[in-house]
């Protein structure tokens, strides 16, 4: 299952200026209602049994910009991705663990990422 989004708002990256925690909680509860939102949707699209047995995660991570970030930034800005990816599935996220993370550069695609659960 490989699930499409956009990237997560720099509030929620541990790099750089920190952000109001008031600012980051509306944030967070954004990307996980969207994440929610987007695996719900793409479990109805395939007819697909929500209680799979996940176990690993993939992040494909499309930068177009001069600066490639760090992967541990990348999963921290994810979190809030995987919580509510979590929610629709009907996990605890303990259960699934980071697998890899990819950088990718391309035009056509840029600001997007892909979180892929095996």
């Amino acid at each position: 299952m490989t699930l499409e989004f956009p990237h997560p708002p720099k509030a929620l990256s541990p790099n750089g200026d920190k952000a109001h925690w008031g600012k980051v909680a509306i944030e967070r509860k954004k990307c996980r209602e969207l994440a929610q939102l987007i695996t719900k949707k793409y479990l109805l699209q395939n007819d697909i049994n929500h209680e799979l047995p996940y176990s690993t995660y993939h992040i494909i991570w499309n930068h177009w910009g001069t600066v490639m970030p760090d992967d541990d930034n990348v999963v921290a800005r994810i979190k809030s991705y995987k919580d509510g990816i979590c929610d629709a599935l009907g996990i605890n996220d303990r259960s699934i663990h980071l697998g890899s993370v990819k950088f990718i550069r391309e035009r056509v695609t840029q600001k997007k990422l892909w979180i892929s659960l095996l």
